[in-house]
């Protein structure tokens, strides 16, 4: 289960790369989510799902008994989602 999660979230790792190539993609004609959507939704796109693949295992960490790790999880979450906010939304 909690690699499955990771798995999706690092969908959204991926589309972080894929930034850096949109001009090159556009022109090859490939179809990566910031060429297909736009620069903006990518960017919403790819925080919402790792913030939401981060918050699905904080829960899970509750969920099975693991308090202390899912605090640490949140907590370590605080300053990712500042950044996230100064620097890209």
């Amino acid at each position: 289960l909690l690699t499955a999660f990771y798995s999706i979230a690092a969908i959204g790792i991926s589309i972080v790369n894929d930034f850096k190539s949109m001009d090159g993609d556009s022109k090859l004609g490939l179809d990566s989510i910031p060429v297909m959507y736009g620069a903006d939704t990518a960017k919403y796109l790819t925080c919402g799902l790792i913030d939401a693949i981060q918050l699905c295992i904080a829960a899970w960490l509750v969920y099975i008994g693991q308090m202390s790790y899912a605090l640490g999880l949140l907590g370590l979450m605080v300053p990712q989602l500042i950044a996230q906010k100064v620097l890209l939304l």
